[in-house]
């Protein structure tokens, strides 16, 4: 997998992220178009890399659940 290092930015309107409520729509897939341009370019990096997975922060994280961001929160700092 490739783990996608980005910076949310002060404007958060635009932000897709995975929250308790969207939790399994997201898990059935997510519009790429509905994506930051950041995120929607390292999709197509990735991609064209032939690579499967694409670990992105605010998709991966679940970011209402304290524990759930707690822990994958921890994991960032071994893959980082």
């Amino acid at each position: 997998y490739v783990a996608l290092s980005y910076c949310w930015g002060s404007d958060l309107s635009g932000v897709v992220t995975t929250l308790s409520s969207n939790v399994e729509p997201h898990l059935q897939g997510i519009a790429v178009n509905s994506l930051p341009q950041i995120i929607q370019d390292a999709v197509r990096v990735y991609r064209e890399l032939g690579l499967r997975y694409l670990w992105v922060d605010s998709l991966c994280i679940i970011q209402d659940d304290r524990k759930d961001w707690a822990q994958e929160v921890d994991r960032m700092r071994k893959v980082y």
